[in-house]
């Protein structure tokens, strides 16, 4: 399988590494809509639903994106040349109940599409048509059986089964296109459970599995403690896994952080943020955010869609002034997925070009 995952990405879009080198804002590479914040799951690590993390400041379970508005978020896409959406929460994607219809009109911009789901709606109509337009559809998941995934998800235990038969009968799907992967999150609960459980995915059909590690602190050394005792256990049944079970139908992306040396990136030391041009947010409030990480808060918050367009708002000066302004140094210091990339974009972009020659 080739790579799917990676930092260097960016480095295929040499306009977009000369805009961020003159300052100049451009369209967004990626974005990712939360059409929706309603759940039917209840996870206990969800960052939306956990008063003590920071991402519940501005989260409200009825917000929904209304379709005409999401039409014109699609369209606005469509011609300022948005490349490609990620249909994520928030809430569960499959519950909005216009889903069908925006990723048939995201396909037919030829903007690409991806899903990020628990998967427990996947079948019928729905699953039909992720499978003839998405380019990957990624099912959270976190246990190896039906007890600890009701404990974890706060669900009934026939849900296990379930969402194991949407998988399974998805990954059958003849002449499909797209990359089938779940995303397991490590928690005290089932870390005793990873090879278990990459071993019944690889069973399922999918076609990858990314572990990471759960963020259950706002507080870098309180996260370290929570997962110091339970790392090399899972590091051990992740090595073990990619050693049985790996082949060119099933690999499995271990992004669980070692926590053996104590992690600094909560604390920025740069002021400039380049990513935020590249992948943004918006939220079923209609509110356009920095980034993932800062989705529904007061901070992460650029700018309110409601009554303009996006394509309006992303250029207007208010949200230039927003998107350059950011202080990564003074406004991030929490987890941040886009933080190696950062370090490595600015790494480029100081680099002095008198010496770029002695490679």
């Amino acid at each position: 399988m080739k790579g799917i995952y990676s930092s260097f990405k960016i480095f295929h879009y040499p306009d977009k590494l000369s805009d961020l080198a003159g300052e100049k804002v451009s369209s967004p590479i990626h974005v990712r809509l939360k059409p929706t914040n309603r759940c039917n799951h209840r996870c206990k690590y969800c960052c939306y639903r956990n008063e003590s993390l920071y991402l519940s400041q501005l989260f409200s379970e009825k917000d929904e994106t209304p379709l005409n508005k999401m039409k014109q978020i699609i369209d606005d896409f469509k011609f300022i040349g948005v490349k490609a959406v990620t249909i994520s929460g928030g809430g569960e994607p499959l519950l909005y109940p216009h889903l069908t219809e925006m990723v048939r009109r995201l396909s037919k911009n030829n903007i690409k599409v991806a899903v990020l789901t628990n998967g427990s709606l996947m079948n019928g109509e729905i699953a039909d048509v992720l499978a003839e337009e998405a380019s990957w559809v990624r099912i959270s998941m976190d246990a190896a059986d039906a007890d600890s995934y009701s404990r974890i998800r706060k669900v009934n235990l026939k849900e296990f089964d379930k969402v194991c038969s949407n998988i399974y009968e998805f990954a059958k799907k003849q002449n499909k296109r797209y990359q089938l992967g779940i995303n397991f999150i490590v928690m005290r609960e089932n870390h005793k459970d990873v090879y278990q459980f990459l071993k019944l995915m690889k069973k399922l059909g999918v076609n990858h599995v990314k572990v990471s590690e759960s963020v259950m602190s706002v507080d870098t050394e309180e996260n370290r403690k929570y997962h110091f005792s339970i790392i090399k256990s899972v590091k051990s049944q992740i090595k073990k896994a990619i050693t049985d079970l790996s082949n060119s139908g099933f690999s499995i992306i271990d992004k669980v952080e070692n926590f053996n040396k104590k992690d600094d990136s909560y604390n920025k030391t740069y002021n400039w943020c380049p990513f935020i041009q590249c992948l943004t947010v918006i939220g079923a409030d209609l509110n356009v955010y920095s980034c993932h990480d800062k989705a529904y808060t007061n901070k992460g918050k650029l700018g309110s869609i409601k009554k303009k367009s996006f394509r309006d708002f992303w250029f207007s000066d208010k949200g230039k002034e927003k998107l350059l302004k950011l202080d990564p140094s003074k406004d991030c210091n929490h987890h941040c997925t886009q933080h190696g990339k950062n370090l490595m974009l600015l790494d480029y972009f100081c680099l002095d070009k008198n010496h770029l020659d002695f490679i």
